[in-house]
């Protein structure tokens, strides 16, 4: 029997081995950092999509695939992974202790969705990939670190990312509830 790639032996195993291997839900995100760039390639597309002529849409696909490959010098991937049950009450454990408990049905401050935001990407970012395909690793940071990058992302970035780890949240909290029900 195998699994994640290790052998189980019929008559003893390493059950904590195999807890360890517990996996999540995980999605990849680029991000580009070149808005002049962007617009035009965006632009280009709106032309190609309206060309009257047959004739202009080959210059103008080259024109974008040029582009396109411009933007991937000024774009990295960032690798997200779901967060468990466990990582998200840590998360709500650090925020009560500096911010205090929230109260049922009350509303956070500023600062504390701001830092739980921080908190929820630092914690769901594996790995960021230029486009040479060096590794960044985001482990060393602290949350104001993150929180600072975050501030510098272009909002429609920070909107996308913080959308991805929602959806990623939640597929990892459905993960958890889930019972399978099939006999192996």
């Amino acid at each position: 029997m195998w699994y994640n790639g290790l052998m189980a032996d019929i008559e003893t195993f390493d059950v904590y081995a195999m807890a360890s291997g517990t996996t999540y839900p995980e999605d990849t995100l680029s991000i580009c950092f070149d808005g002049k760039k962007a617009r035009q390639y965006a632009q280009l597309e709106r032309k190609i999509d309206s060309a009257k002529r047959d004739d202009d849409i080959p210059s103008l696909e080259a024109e974008l695939e040029t582009l396109k490959e411009e933007l991937k010098e000024t774009s990295v991937t960032v690798l997200l992974r779901g967060l468990s049950a466990r990582k998200r009450e840590e998360i709500n454990d650090l925020l009560d202790s500096e911010f205090g408990i929230l109260e049922a049905n009350s509303t956070p401050s500023k600062e504390r969705a701001r830092k739980e935001r921080a908190y929820y990407t630092l914690y769901s970012i594996q790995t960021i990939t230029n486009a040479s395909g060096a590794t960044a690793s985001v482990s060393d940071w602290d949350v104001d670190k993150m929180d600072q990058w975050l501030v510098m992302l272009p909002d429609y970035y920070r909107a996308k990312l913080e959308s991805k780890i929602v959806e990623l949240t939640f597929k990892s909290d459905f993960y958890e509830q889930v019972e399978i029900s099939t006999d192996f």
